[in-house]
């Protein structure tokens, strides 16, 4: 009789597992189907490609604003170095750091447009 026990209960686990299954198998194609995760998941691939786009543009921002102030750190050692004793050239680099610096105030703008959009 214990055998006989031990089969039924084998036999209930066994069902068990059946449905188990089948319920797991419904799931998986419920979330397969689902149509609001495959769209949340391309809207994520797009929002991620266009967040790796602007960390680029960012970066490439901060490199032009960095070789711009390195100009402009040239051109006012220049002025003020004492090498230049020719007004001419001095007002000159006067005005070349005058440019440089409203350039820099450009490429700051874009800098933070890119941190913006980041």
């Amino acid at each position: 009789m214990s055998a006989a026990l031990g089969l039924y209960r084998l036999q209930q686990v066994d069902s068990q597992i059946d449905q188990i299954q089948v319920r797991l198998k419904a799931i998986q194609q419920t979330l397969e189907n689902d149509v609001v995760l495959r769209a949340a998941s391309e809207h994520f691939t797009t929002a991620d490609g266009k967040h790796k786009d602007a960390e680029r543009t960012l970066k490439l921002s901060e490199s032009e604003v960095e070789k711009q102030q390195i100009k402009i750190q040239q051109t006012e050692a220049s002025l003020y170095g004492g090498k230049v004793h020719n007004p001419k050239e001095l007002q000159d680099l006067q005005k070349d750091i005058v440019s440089l610096k409203r350039y820099l105030e450009t490429l700051e703008e874009r800098q933070l447009e890119a941190m913006l959009a980041i």
